[in-house]
């Protein structure tokens, strides 16, 4: 991986995790891990400071219409997808400007 890919990867974590943060209350957030590494749940959430539950089971995602990572999927309350697009920290932008 180069430099510029390795940098922007961290920096949309980093603003997954401040909307993890902000919004947990709200949301109940899970992770659908999708790596040729393999972390464990615990390994994961200690890396990233969260306690979302962490799925592996890459079904799920398929389900979900998920193609590429990062990726948003909103369901709603009947668990019927609402929303979904690619996470884009240029599109997601949480300071405002």
């Amino acid at each position: 991986m180069n430099k510029a890919t390795e940098i922007k990867k961290t920096l949309v974590i980093t603003s997954l995790i401040v909307l993890f943060d902000e919004y947990r209350q709200q949301v109940d957030f899970a992770v659908m891990a999708m790596s040729c590494k393999r972390y464990t749940a615990e390994e994961i959430q200690d890396k990233f400071d969260i306690s979302a539950p962490i799925f592996f089971d890459v079904s799920i995602a398929n389900s979900c219409g998920v193609r590429s990572t990062p990726q948003v999927v909103l369901p709603d309350q009947q668990h019927k997808l609402y929303y979904r697009d690619n996470y884009n920290k240029g599109r997601y932008c949480l300071d405002g400007r």
